[in-house]
């Protein structure tokens, strides 16, 4: 599907996008009428946990017994009524509450798309680990890189990382979820990515896993979207005996984009 920043609307193809924008001749200022159904409007109201902050702190009472209950939709797959498949792996899930926290999912859910008819969105293109990672969230609004397994799922199956996967630094798990959530618009996926990311960058940090982080974060992510890119050039900056390394100072030399933060940075601070 392709997407219309400005409408937040997705299109089949590109050249019904294309015809899109080439009819709306005052698209800078269109705004689409969605309908919204009456349990979306529901969950929304009722759960303003999804997409903005938690309406109750995580220790009371409600909170638990909301979470407790998503926990047992995701393992025995109850009521379930949308299929995200990935690879041979097939997830059985909520469109309420998927769509209600991803505006990708939310759209190709709506009438008239052919995900919304046959019930069912295939990622065969995606990482299978991530697609995992992002099913785990819709349900505990958490993930956990190291060693989390497939098999808490109501199918019983499990999915294992790949031989890269697994021993790729936590650091740059978290950079790819980020990339990923952002694909997806996932936003409060992406805000806790950028969290843990940001947690694990201030801690005692190995300078490989940090030049794999920031070669990540600097092929995944856009110029304008700053997250992860100003928290690798603060780790940079808060960390000067790197730069006496050869192997840092290759992976400066060949990302020119970082080198050009980096030095902004130096100069914001007074430095130069």
């Amino acid at each position: 599907m392709h997407y219309c920043k400005k409408c937040a609307r997705y299109f089949e193809s590109a050249k019904a996008l294309k015809q899109h924008r080439e009819a709306s001749s005052r698209h800078a200022v269109y705004v689409p009428y969605v309908k919204t159904t009456t349990s979306t409007r529901t969950m929304s109201s009722a759960f303003p946990l999804w997409g903005t902050e938690a309406a109750l702190p995580r220790d009371e009472e409600p909170f638990k017994i909301l979470m407790s209950s998503l926990v047992e939709f995701y393992s025995n797959g109850e009521y379930s009524d949308l299929v995200i498949s990935c690879g041979e792996k097939e997830y059985r899930v909520h469109r309420i509450l998927v769509c209600a926290q991803s505006k990708f999912f939310a759209a190709a859910c709506r009438e008239g798309f052919k995900e919304a008819q046959e019930r069912e969105i295939n990622l065969q293109d995606c990482d299978p680990w991530l697609v995992h990672i992002m099913v785990h969230y819709f349900y505990h609004l958490d993930y956990d890189v190291r060693g989390q397994s497939e098999s808490g799922h109501f199918d019983g199956s499990e999915i294992e990382r790949d031989s890269t996967g697994a021993s790729e630094p936590t650091l740059v798990t978290h950079a790819k979820v980020y990339a990923f959530a952002e694909q997806y618009l996932i936003d409060g996926l992406k805000r806790l990515a950028l969290r843990k990311f940001k947690m694990v960058a201030t801690q005692s940090l190995d300078v490989n896993d940090f030049l794999q982080a920031a070669q990540e974060v600097y092929t995944s992510t856009i110029e304008e979207d700053r997250g992860l890119r100003d928290i690798v050039v603060e780790t940079l900056f808060k960390h000067p005996a790197w730069l006496d390394e050869n192997k840092v100072q290759y992976v400066i030399k060949e990302m020119g984009a970082l080198t050009f933060d980096l030095i902004m940075y130096i100069r914001q601070q007074g430095r130069l």
